[in-house]
């Protein structure tokens, strides 16, 4: 999207450049008037999809924030559990199986 000056008259017409699949080609959509209210348009669509990237960007921060905290609650209920487990008498037997000890002895 661009105002481009042709010609010894130095005028400015607007063109987009558009994709159709792996070619790119320039579209005319005029000058004076008839371009600005294109040139608008796309400016109004490029300041709508940076604010919609700036909004998805804070939400993927909230996430990735409430994540870590999860993993942060997560790792320490994981430690009360294995400290509630040995503190009943409970051993993890071959990393990832827990029984029971024999008698305890509370003295």
């Amino acid at each position: 999207m661009s105002w481009d000056r042709k010609g010894a008259s130095g005028q400015s017409y607007y063109y987009r450049s558009e994709r159709d699949g792996p070619k790119v080609t320039k579209k005319y959509y005029g000058r004076g008037a008839e371009g600005q209210a294109v040139a608008q348009q796309d400016l109004a669509i490029r300041r709508q999809r940076l604010a919609d990237k700036a909004y998805w960007d804070r939400v993927l921060s909230q996430v990735e924030r409430t994540r870590v905290m999860s993993d942060r609650y997560t790792d320490l209920t994981k430690q009360m559990l294995h400290v509630m487990l040995v503190a009943h008498g409970y051993y993890c037997h071959k990393g990832h199986e827990w029984r029971r000890r024999g008698k305890m002895f509370h003295g």
